[in-house]
């Protein structure tokens, strides 16, 4: 497969792939096919400028304003990331608590626009 600029498709390149011969095929594939970008409708690029703006802090109406996405979109995506890094976590960590000892967890999550 090789990665072809598409000036036609919203993201801009597209995997490729052409066989000349006997069993020759030509096959295309989104750059977005088998990632977490694949249902996803907002250009990666605007998704990517999420990220950057969330892990730096920034006030969620300054990011609203620069990528001209909906509060809920936001929503959506922080919430996403947040996941995206408990699981890491989780994965990471080893485990709490032991014999006699209470662990307790709480979640709060606190939003505002």
């Amino acid at each position: 497969m090789v990665l072809t600029r598409r000036s036609d498709i919203s993201d801009g390149f597209n995997w490729a792939c052409r066989v000349r011969g006997q069993n020759g095929h030509h096959i295309k594939r989104s750059i977005r096919a088998g990632s977490w970008f694949e249902r996803i409708h907002l250009p990666i690029s605007t998704i990517l400028q999420f990220l950057i703006y969330w892990c730096v802090e920034m006030k969620i109406k300054f990011i609203l304003e620069q990528l001209n996405i909906t509060s809920k979109t936001a929503t959506d995506w922080v919430s996403f990331y947040r996941e995206v890094c408990q699981d890491i976590l989780i994965w990471r960590s080893g485990k709490i608590g032991g014999p006699g000892i209470v662990v307790e967890i709480d979640e709060n999550k606190i939003w505002k626009t």
